[in-house]
């Protein structure tokens, strides 16, 4: 066939190619604009159930900050120990203590998950506090022994109004809410440790 025949073939196709590419186009945008008003249809529900939830008072959390570390054996940590200490024999703090003062390992094998940890300390004292609950804490590597009596030294209440306020009552794996896990759910979402940031 000569060259010339060829063109209106030619011309045919890259027709036909711009077609389909026009209407596989059509369909992504409007495949798109489906998925963003699903998407934000699904965002409106979610605010809507979590309008119902108990909400959890704001806490702003310290930024981390170098502290001098310690191998555990020096008790004072700073105007951040709380009375409760003298009680204890350990450093206890609550939500009046700045982190900046307590302490760290002189032998940290990860500082930054220490900074978190600490973090999350603070905010949980704090968002109990706004529940009505004082709740105290230690910094696990000043202290050695039995955790339970480590626990009860601290000096929490017992209560089952305390232990919902601090853990809520979600379920586990893919039943877990964060916004239902009290103010330990409410301190490792606001830090960015869960899936749901």
């Amino acid at each position: 066939m000569p060259e010339s025949e060829y063109e209106p073939r030619r011309a045919r196709r890259a027709k036909i190619a711009l077609a389909i590419a026009a209407a596989l186009t059509i369909v992504a945008v409007g495949g798109g604009a489906a998925f963003a008003m699903t998407s934000a249809a699904v965002v409106a529900e979610n605010e809507a159930q979590a309008g119902q939830l108990v909400e959890l008072p704001a806490v702003t959390p310290a930024a981390p900050t170098a502290a001098p570390p310690t191998d555990g054996a020096d008790d004072d940590a700073g105007s951040g120990v709380s009375d409760a200490s003298a009680d204890a024999g350990f450093p206890v703090y609550d939500a009046d203590t700045d982190i900046a003062t307590i302490p760290r390992a002189a032998e940290d094998p990860d500082p930054a998950n220490t900074e978190i940890w600490l973090t999350q300390q603070r905010i949980i004292a704090q968002c109990m506090r706004e529940q009505g609950y004082e709740h105290r804490y230690t910094a696990y590597w000043l202290v050695s022994g039995d955790p339970a009596l480590i626990q009860d030294a601290l000096g929490n209440p017992s209560s089952d109004e305390y232990t919902l306020a601090l853990w809520g009552d979600t379920g586990g794996g893919d039943e877990y809410r964060w916004e239902e896990a009290g103010c330990h759910g409410y301190a490792v979402h606001v830090t960015g440790m869960d899936d749901a940031n």
